[in-house]
């Protein structure tokens, strides 16, 4: 499914790990939390770094995010950079 969701090619076979990383980071911070954060910080790189406008596919549910007017989605001053 992730073929159709508009995000660069370059980084999607990680996506597995880092679904399983998300997972593992909900609840107490305990070992497996804290063993899979730096997963957790790779996949928020790929985030800001491919997932951004001009390298996501036209058309893509990804790039209608971005598309969004600005009531129905995150202020600048309210996300996290």
């Amino acid at each position: 499914m992730f073929w159709s969701n508009g995000l660069p090619e370059e980084g999607r076979e990680r996506m597995m790990e880092w679904s399983i990383g998300m997972f593992n980071c909900f609840g107490p911070m305990n070992e497996r939390a804290r063993n899979d954060m730096p997963v957790l910080s790779e996949m928020m790189h790929y985030a800001r770094t491919h997932a951004v406008p001009g390298k996501l596919n036209p058309g893509s549910w990804a790039e209608a995010i971005h598309h969004l007017p600005l009531p129905a989605r995150c202020r600048r001053r309210q996300c996290r950079y």
